[in-house]
């Protein structure tokens, strides 16, 4: 049984499928899903052959340091 949505669970499969395929790895960087996107696609079995890493970088801070997000990309788009 998922805890996700059925369209949710459907999109993760697909998306968990179409990589696989492809031969190509997936990583999230996420701030205000906090890491349901990583979650929701690492419910799915299989994934970890896909799967490479995700980060949740909450703070502008983490978003800089960790993902190389630039100051004038914050403070345009927060």
């Amino acid at each position: 049984m998922s805890i996700w949505p059925q369209d949710i669970e459907d999109a993760a499969r697909a998306i968990v499928a179409d990589f696989g395929t492809k031969n190509l790895l997936i990583a999230t960087a996420e701030s205000c899903t906090a890491g349901l996107i990583a979650g929701a696609i690492t419910e799915i079995a299989g994934s970890s052959t896909v799967f490479d890493r995700g980060f949740v970088t909450y703070s502008n801070e983490a978003k800089r340091e960790m993902i190389g997000v630039a100051n004038a990309t914050l403070k345009a788009h927060g």
